[in-house]
């Protein structure tokens, strides 16, 4: 066993990933923000049998290429149902083949090998950072994206020109103009800096472009088909220009991804920021990491759209930094605090946490939360609490060893967390409220958001939904049917609290109640 580990030491840390990750993929609800309408888009474009025009119950859906909603429909298909353990392998699996391309690239342009104890290290410093891990178990094609774009630059690194223009095309259909972006201009940037001419001409040459170009004449061939000109408008100018520069939601100033950045690469960041600024001028593997971090960066930050989950290209360049620059320049005192401040942080979240059922009583807004009460959430605490300690006891030794034990501690808490989930569920998903609906019954929804795609459980959607327009509700009450409630309703409205004192409660689950009207 000890000689599989030590010959194996970036698989060893995907085994540790899954197994931690593994009760929140098989357990967790899906969230009715995005993940039931993927769904429900997928269900839609089976129904009707239109593939490359989408719509969300006869609206079309030009946000997204298809490739990631193909995938979700390719699963129900085979399945017969939406499995979340199934759909989680659409996130997990890309992630693990992020690490697995970047371990390959890393040692690659090493001018020595890698130690066993580097390489699980860097995997587990990547595995182990708050945003990737979340994007691993969540159901969003932005995982996909990344492991094309890494593909994408590795065999540009590598001087394959088919492999980097197939997967930068790849990236592109997985999520949209990001995924070309980064990699043609990490590559154009890459041959500036070394002033290739010739890796120019053979990489992006008429090779790329005709991939690129045969791929989105199928694609945009099919969009013109199935939808016409007005769809293909829609998906070509209205999406991009509207994301890009006129976006109404999730707008932000130019500057809000430099604060962000530390929030993506956190808990690590203190140790991969300044590592990876250091090594823009270099000329080895790690300053082609580094350079197009960067440019990400300053590209996203000119889309007017800004959400901290666009980020994720740039994570797994930024974190492979370290591994390289240390091994040039050292373990150095300065690098030893990037980790031993996170490591304060989890002893800081470790104690929170233990005091957190002892403090229910204390704080009325936890005590709502039934699941805190669970002695699973002590052990959420002790996880951290003893992986900050170890931590901080080592740090000054090498990155390596205060990583992996930084990295396991938080293996242990997403294990923990996951054990939590079927008791969180009620508070984030609609599964088991829906659940609860009487066969063929009439739903209408009040108070709560985002239940268009309740369609997923029940097969229908509701025959109308209120929002928070309660005196629309009670001025036009449905004569038969249920009611979908939040909580929250019946404390602003003591109307409506009075109202539906006299119906029948047929259903609970966390905040959500239902009513037989």
């Amino acid at each position: 066993m000890r000689t599989w580990l030590k010959n194996n030491p970036v698989r060893s840390v995907l085994v540790l990933f899954f197994v931690a990750a593994l009760p929140v993929l098989a357990m967790r609800d899906f969230t009715p923000d995005n993940e039931l309408r993927y769904l429900s888009i997928a269900d839609e474009a089976l129904a009707g049998g239109h593939f490359f025009v989408l719509t969300n119950h006869g609206i079309p859906y030009a946000d997204k290429p298809p490739l990631y909603l193909w995938l979700v429909m390719l699963l129900r298909t085979l399945l017969g149902r939406h499995s979340m353990l199934a759909l989680g392998m659409l996130s997990f699996l890309p992630a693990c083949g992020i690490i697995l391309v970047m371990d390959r690239w890393i040692r690659s342009g090493a001018e020595g090998a890698f130690s066993a104890r580097e390489r699980a290290a860097a995997a587990a410093m990547l595995a182990g950072t708050g945003i990737f891990a979340g994007m691993a178990c969540f159901l969003r094609m932005d995982m996909l994206m990344c492991f094309f774009i890494v593909l994408a630059l590795y065999a540009f690194d590598r001087g394959r020109p088919w492999a980097f223009a197939l997967a930068t095309f790849l990236a592109l259909f997985s999520k949209g103009p990001v995924g070309l972006l980064v990699p043609l201009l990490g590559a154009a940037l890459q041959c500036v800096v070394r002033r290739d001419g010739k890796t120019a001409a053979r990489m992006l040459g008429w090779r790329f472009w005709l991939v690129l170009a045969a791929g989105c004449a199928c694609w945009f061939g099919g969009v013109l088909l199935e939808g016409g000109k007005e769809y293909l408008r829609s998906m070509l100018v209205d999406q991009t220009y509207g994301r890009a520069v006129g976006a109404s939601d999730h707008n932000g100033p130019f500057w809000l991804y430099f604060a962000l950045l530390w929030a993506v690469l956190a808990p690590y960041c203190f140790v991969n920021v300044p590592t990876a600024a250091g090594a823009l001028r270099s000329h080895g593997t790690e300053g082609f990491l580094a350079r197009t971090a960067l440019l990400t960066l300053l590209v996203l930050s000119c889309f007017g759209s800004k959400l901290l989950i666009y980020l994720a290209p740039l994570m797994p360049l930024a974190v492979y930094t370290v591994p390289a620059v240390v091994r040039r320049r050292g373990w150095t005192p300065l690098r030893a605090w990037g980790l031993r401040i996170p490591a304060i942080l989890f002893i800081l979240i470790g104690l929170a946490a233990i005091a957190v059922p002892l403090g229910l009583r204390r704080i009325p807004l936890l005590a709502e939360f039934d699941f805190l009460r669970s002695p699973l959430v002590a052990c959420c605490g002790i996880a951290p609490l003893a992986g900050g300690i170890f931590a901080l006891r080592v740090a000054g030794r090498g990155w390596e060893r205060a990583t992996l034990r930084l990295a396991g501690a938080t293996a242990a808490f997403l294990f923990f967390a996951g054990l939590l989930v079927p008791q969180i569920n009620p508070y984030t998903g609609l599964g088991d409220i829906c659940s609860q609906v009487p066969a063929g019954a009439q739903v209408y929804t009040l108070r709560v958001r985002r239940t268009e795609n309740i369609d997923v459980y029940l097969g229908y959607g509701p025959s109308r939904a209120y929002g928070k327009d309660y005196d629309a509700f009670l001025e036009d009450i449905p004569a038969e049917g249920v009611l979908l409630v939040k909580d929250t309703a019946l404390r602003e409205r003591a109307d409506l609290s009075g109202f539906l004192s006299e119906k029948k409660e047929i259903g609970r689950s966390g905040p959500f109640l239902l009513y037989k009207l």
